[in-house]
Formats: C-alpha cells, structure tokens, sequence
C-alpha cells in the first residue's frame, strides 16, 4: 500500500496541492475557492465536475485559497468529465504565461512515449496535442525546432509539449528514465494503441487523420 501511495504521489507531483489532496481522498469531494468557483473531484470513479471557465487565476495554483470539504455519498454524474481532462487544464493553467526560456526541453531532442486520449482532452487543444504528436511519431525531434515545423508560436506549443512531459507522454532524449538502448520504455504505446487513437469514423477520429497529413 505504501508503494502504491508513493506511486501515485510521484505522478501527481507536479499538479497543485488542492489537487492532489482531492485525489487521494478516499471518497468524493467538493474544493471550494475563495474567490468563487468549485470543483467536485470523485476520485473513485475517476471523474469531475466544475464551474471554473479561468484556470490560469492565482487561486486554482494557490493552497491557501481552497476548501475541501468531503462529500459522503455522492457519485459522478454521466456527463461529468474524466479525470485526465482536469488534469490538463490545471496544468496548462499553471504554464500560461511562464517565460519561454524557463522550459527545460527548450534545447533537448524529445521523443514520443504514447500518445494521451483525444477523447479526454479539452477540445481546444486536441488539434495542437495531435499534430505534436504526430511529427514525433515519425521521429525524436528538437523542442526548439517543433513550433517553426506546426507554423505555430513558442507559447502555443511549449506549454502543450510540457504537459505532455508531465504526463509522461514524452521524453526527453538522454534522460534518466530513457533505456540505454534509446528504445522507448517496454509498455510504451505508439499511435496505432487503440485505447488512445481515435475510432476513424468519429468527429475527432477524422479530425486526428487531418492533422497527421497536416504534420
């Protein structure tokens, strides 16, 4: 249990402490922030509910701005949103704004380690997450040459491709989890896993086959 708890520690070291706390809670729970807006996080069934539209506020990333208060009982909705999403637009909200120079990839290659669920990403960044993805796919490639090869700013991508690092999706070339060989890790999943490629007859499914012939 200890190493399942360090585990889990580990992969969310990296979201704010709100966050984790509600994620290692044994049961649902509601965050309250205090300049308004509320987050309801179920972590059993890995899913979430919020009324928050701005995700870069100094109080989503601020500790001492939330109450957690636990809700016995209570159960996800049907329409709530998995919990990778909240993932991404706390992460991303926390990068907005963070000096270019800051990202530690800026000058490493970067390789594609899987590919994150489409269908659990924030619409607005499916596109960029999908073309990053897919020009790693092909082959590791410089951080600083990535943005010049989508047509696409500094800020639009780095962020993006740090999220993804976060996530474990991609990996920095020469890194201490990287194998000797340069192989990617065993387990690694490539665009043709099937849990995170899109089905080709849906909306993002098509969307996804654009964006490869894009990159």
């Amino acid at each position: 249990m200890a190493e399942l708890i360090h585990t889990m520690v580990a992969t969310y070291n990296h979201l704010p402490d709100w966050l984790q706390r509600a994620l290692l809670a044994s049961g649902p729970v509601r965050v309250t922030f205090s300049d308004s807006g509320y987050v309801l996080v179920d972590p059993n069934q890995r899913r979430y509910a919020s009324d928050i539209k701005n995700w870069a506020a100094p109080s989503r990333h601020d500790a001492s701005a939330v109450q957690i208060t636990p809700l016995p009982g209570a159960t996800a909705a049907q329409d709530d949103l998995p919990i990778s999403h909240l993932h991404w637009v706390v992460t991303l909200g926390g990068l907005q704004g963070q000096p270019q120079a800051s990202y530690e990839f800026r000058f490493s290659l970067l390789r594609l380690i899987s590919w994150p669920s489409l269908t659990h990403l924030p619409e607005s960044i499916i596109p960029t997450v999908a073309r990053i993805c897919a020009l790693l796919a092909r082959k590791p490639t410089a951080a600083s040459l990535i943005p010049l090869m989508l047509g696409m700013s500094e800020e639009q991508v780095f962020p993006v491709i740090e999220t993804l690092r976060l996530n474990q999706h991609i990996q920095i070339s020469g890194s201490s989890s990287e194998s000797s060989t340069g192989v990617a890790p065993q387990g690694a999943t490539l665009p043709s896993d099937q849990e995170s490629r899109p089905a080709e007859n849906s909306l993002i499914g098509k969307l996804w086959q654009r964006l490869v012939m894009v990159s």
